[in-house]
């Protein structure tokens, strides 16, 4: 039995890329690595998160 298809990260991405570009989207190697690092959790925002996680178990 064969596997089913698998697509590679890049085909995965250069399909995304190309249907945001349908809609309008800016979709430069520039604002999408911007967009990329948005997304990424600074160490405060990590730590923040589970002292306010830690804060609301304990005032239940």
């Amino acid at each position: 039995m064969r596997e089913p298809y698998q697509p590679t990260l890049e085909e995965v991405l250069k399909a995304a890329a190309s249907s945001l570009r349908l809609e309008g989207f800016d979709t430069s190697p520039e604002r999408l690595a911007c967009l990329i690092a948005e997304e990424q959790p600074s160490p405060e925002d990590l730590h923040g998160t589970s002292e306010q996680r830690r804060s609301a178990l304990h005032s239940r």
